[in-house]
Parts: structure tokens; sequence; C-alpha cells
């Protein structure tokens, strides 16, 4: 019972801090992410340590900031494509750091330096692309007054570009209540294992009573966020069951080849950063790429 009322304390509170920094605007989302990649990759690699790894932490998270960073800035249309090339000579600087570091496993700190950046780094960096829009169709502008209620609250950055925060709550809150619901039901009902070998505890029941409540839930979206149509809500909800589902199970995979539970402390009830967003490393390039088909 102590252990539902203190992940049902540190839950609000964090759902709270990440929609209310999607809420304000770009700079805070920026901040806020930059943040949770930073610290969602310090428990990456410290974990990496159990494996013996030895991974070029610093380099590691300065690189993986950086580009979560530069995708901000070029989603946002500030920066040309010509600045990703800057990754090149960094790439090049893992492999000459190596020589200088004496690792007696040099290339499997090298696996474990780049897999904390293309684990983390880069299905963060996809979540960019949700918030600024470049097809405003995909709004539900149809008279005049919205258009100028959206100009004058700052929501448009350009001619083109836009900032639009709703995709992305969307996405998040399609996750928790997923998350919420499977919990609730395989505590209530659970009984077949999901993936026992990886996972003990994720059962079947639980699995699909999440999935019934975020699919039916998602139907009801249009009439809040209004940037989809019912039938788009409904396979992006299939999408975050299905791929959140896997991002759950990665992360477990990872943890239990390390012999350990949690990722982190840091979050009460919840274990770390890593265990709160395990299901977005998996499911926000497979919500990028689908959102593509919608433009």
């Amino acid at each position: 019972m102590n252990n539902i009322l203190t992940r049902s304390f540190t839950g609000a509170i964090f759902v709270l801090l990440i929609v209310t920094s999607i809420l304000i605007g770009s700079i805070t989302f920026y901040l806020t992410f930059s943040i949770i990649v930073i610290l969602s990759m310090l428990e990456f690699y410290n974990l990496s340590n159990f494996a013996l790894a030895n991974p070029q932490k610093w380099l590691g998270i300065f690189t993986g900031w950086l580009f979560f960073t530069v995708n901000y800035f070029y989603a946002f249309d500030f920066i040309h494509v010509r600045f990703f090339i800057v990754f090149i000579p960094i790439v090049i600087l893992f492999f000459i750091n190596e020589l200088y570091l004496f690792h007696k496993r040099p290339f499997t700190s090298l696996a474990y330096s780049f897999l904390g950046i293309i684990y983390i780094a880069v299905p963060f960096s996809f979540l960019n692309y949700f918030v600024f829009r470049t097809n405003i169709n995909i709004l539900d502008i149809n008279d005049i007054t919205n258009y100028e209620y959206l100009i004058n609250q700052n929501i448009f950055t350009s001619q083109s570009i836009y900032y639009t925060p709703y995709l992305l709550l969307g996405f998040f809150i399609l996750i928790w209540i997923y998350d919420t619901f499977a919990y609730l039901t395989g505590i209530l009902i659970g009984k077949h294992r999901l993936f026992e070998r990886i996972s003990p505890k994720k059962s079947w029941e639980g699995t699909i009573g999440g999935a019934i409540f975020t699919i039916g839930l998602s139907t009801l979206f249009p009439y809040f966020i209004n940037i989809l149509e019912w039938y788009q809500w409904l396979m992006f909800s299939v999408l975050i069951v299905v791929f959140s589902t896997y991002g759950d199970l990665v992360e477990s995979l990872f943890k239990r080849s390390l012999n350990i539970k949690d990722s982190g402390k840091m979050l009460p009830g919840h274990g770390g950063i890593l265990d709160r967003f395990d299901s977005v490393l998996i499911a926000s390039p497979i919500i990028y790429i689908y959102l593509q088909f919608l433009n």
C-alpha cells in the first residue's frame, strides 16, 4: 500500500512537470528534455560499468545533448542541415580518445559509448519534430478567429514552422494511460506472464487491459486535442501500445543482463529516469515515421 502511494505521488509530480514544461513553450520544452537526456544518459553509462564497459561517459553525454540540441534548432528551422556535419569529427574523437584510455576492452567501451547516444539521445531527439510542425493543415484552423488566436499566443515561430505542444502531450498521455492501466490490471487479474525470461511481473492480462483502455480512450482525443482525426488517434494508440511495450522490455533486458532491478533511485516508487522513459525510447521513432504519412 505504501509503495502504491509513493508511486502515485511521484508519478503525479512527474506528470505535472512534463505537462507544464511542454505547455509553457518551446524554451521550457528544450530545457526540461535536455536535462532528461543528460540524466538518462548518465544513468545508462553508470549502469554500463556493471558490464565492465568503461564507456566515455562525459563525451557521450555531451554528444547526446548536442545531438538533441542540433535537432531542436533544425526542427525549429533555425539552422541548416549542414550543422549535423559536426558529429563526424566527434565520432572520430571517440576512437582517438580510446587510444589513450588504456581500457582492457576498448571496443566494448566504444560500443557502450555509442549505444548510449543511439539508445537515448536519438529517440528523444525525435520529440522535437512532434512540437515543431510545418504542415499547418494538421491543425483545426478553419476559422480566422482560431488562426488569430494562435498568432496572439505566439505559437507560430515563423511563416512555415510553429511550436504546438498538443501532439507531444497526446503522445505522453497515451503512454501514461497504457502504463497505468496495464499496471492496475496486472495487479488485479494478472496470471499469465508476457515475457517471463525478461520481465517476470508483466502479464498478458495487464498488457491487454492496458491496451483496451488506451485504444478506447484514444477515440475521445479529437474532442480535446483536435489535431488528428479519430481514426488517426486510434492508429497512434495502437502503435503506442505495441512499441511502448517493446521499449519497456528492451530496458528490462538491459537491466537483467546486468542483474539489477532499477536504473536508478531518482524517482521513488518508479526507479530511475530510464525506468520512466523506457517506453519513449522505442515508441518515439515509430510515431515519428507514422506522422510523416499524415503530412
